[in-house]
């Protein structure tokens, strides 16, 4: 998933919010801020790089991540795979420009 940072705080904490139930501990999910002058910054997990999001200078993250099929997150709803279901809850944020890229 690829996420363009906005400038006002008020935008990232919708990011971090829109992101948050992701953070679980099944998986790691790593993620790579990359900052204007296109040097890169590794974080291991979400949980690790949440904490930054609102201060950062980085313009845009990329994370990798996987839904586990078993967790709540589905919330009942049946799709053909997770990639689907993933493109279902963030349809909205690709729409508006919130979300610029899902892989």
């Amino acid at each position: 998933m690829q996420v363009t940072l906005l400038d006002e705080v008020e935008g990232r904490r919708v990011v971090k919010e829109r992101l948050r139930p992701f953070a679980e501990s099944t998986y790691l999910h790593q993620v790579i801020e990359r900052w204007g002058d296109d040097t890169l910054h590794h974080y291991l997990d979400l949980a690790t790089a949440l904490p930054h999001l609102e201060q950062t200078k980085a313009q845009e993250w990329r994370t990798h991540f996987h839904v586990p099929i078993f967790s709540g997150l589905l919330r009942g709803f049946l799709a053909e795979s997770c990639s689907e279901y993933v493109l279902f809850c963030y349809l909205d944020d690709l729409k508006t420009g919130l979300l610029t890229q899902l892989n």
